[in-house]
């Protein structure tokens, strides 16, 4: 599970070395590799992290080819260009994007299970195609480029509302679970002429609940790609209009000086005629989804597999309103106070 081996330097020009790496047997192209050295020089092996224990399927993270190898069936990733996301209009107008170029990799999103066919080979009960839900992997870049002198909108994914489906009141949530790297997910929703906005930091191993009613989006902050995976429902459901029409989230994270992260309103939104209110932070709360079966050792694939009440809520929204108003904690108790009297996620 740690780093592929870095070998330093070697004296003797035409030494073979082979390297046994610590990955998933069944990814056989990065078991072994055997490297022969033609010259005094630094070699570096591409760093690698198993990822299966957090996502439940087994995967490799490449972090330096910014990629995942799947041990299981999963069709060619969906890859987002800085210029795919451009065109979209969600990016920041003031601050360029750290991905310098318009043809860098903004986004690349994996569907393990998408449609009849992947269900069948990767075993899944049937009973999960009737319920509807989806299994995707994403992975966001690392920043390139980014500097104290000089701010730039951190790698994001292009963000969306989720849509009431048949059947139901209440708009479908969202779950989330991180596999590798550090990030910060932005939930907002809009009471009248004003939106509140939350801020909820999270790293591997982090699951996160994202209640009906807030739109969200998924910004990298670290040095390294942030993965995560998330399941919902498989049915049309996702709104992007709102973010599209505001230039993205109503708040921006940016770089800032040493490595560090700020945050800024987007102007958007004021010119819309809306007021952003101060950004909040926010907590997952896993004791408030202990009901659905959520721990914080159990992968996210468990859950489907496993058919906890996670994907029943997930599928059947109305039933599961005091848990969505537990799935965060806020900052404080005003704000908790607050957030139950206007309602953003039971409303």
């Amino acid at each position: 599970m740690g780093d592929w081996a870095e070998i330093r330097r070697f004296t003797k020009v035409g030494r073979a070395i082979s390297v046994r790496h610590d990955v998933e047997p069944d990814c056989p192209s990065y078991g072994r590799s055997t490297i022969r050295v033609t010259s005094m020089t630094t070699l570096h092996i591409p760093r690698v992290r198993n990822i299966r224990p957090l996502l439940g399927v087994s995967a490799v993270l490449d972090i330096e080819r910014e990629a995942i190898i799947f041990g299981v069936p999963v069709g060619s990733p969906i890859d987002r260009t800085v210029a795919d996301v451009a065109r979209r209009g969600v990016l920041s107008s003031v601050y360029p994007s750290s991905r310098t170029t318009p043809n860098a990799l903004a986004a690349r999103l994996y569907r393990l299970i998408n449609d009849d066919v992947v269900l069948a080979a990767q075993g899944l009960p049937s009973s999960e195609t009737e319920r509807g839900v989806k299994f995707d992997v994403t992975l966001l870049p690392s920043s390139v480029g980014a500097s104290s002198a000089h701010p730039r909108e951190l790698p994001k994914t292009i963000g969306h509302y989720h849509l009431p489906v048949p059947g139901y009141e209440l708009p479908t949530p969202d779950f989330y679970q991180v596999a590798h790297g550090t990030g910060s997910l932005l939930l907002q929703h809009v009471i009248g002429s004003s939106v509140r906005a939350y801020r909820v930091d999270v790293a591997a191993g982090d699951t996160v609940l994202i209640p009906p009613h807030l739109g969200h989006i998924a910004i990298n902050t670290g040095s390294e790609p942030l993965v995560f995976a998330n399941v919902c429902v498989r049915r049309p459901h996702l709104d992007y209009r709102h973010f599209e029409a505001l230039r993205g989230g109503s708040y921006y994270f940016v770089s800032g000086p040493g490595g560090s992260v700020d945050t800024i309103a987007n102007p958007a939104y004021l010119d819309a005629g809306l007021t952003v209110l101060p950004l909040r932070r926010a907590f997952s709360h896993l004791r408030g989804l202990a009901k659905l079966g959520v721990s914080a050792e159990s992968p996210i694939y468990a859950y489907i597999i496993r058919r906890s009440p996670i994907i029943r809520a997930l599928c059947e929204p109305d039933e599961y309103r005091a848990v969505f108003l537990a799935a965060l904690s806020l900052g404080s108790q005003m704000d908790r106070e607050d957030d139950a009297s206007d309602g953003p996620f039971n409303r």
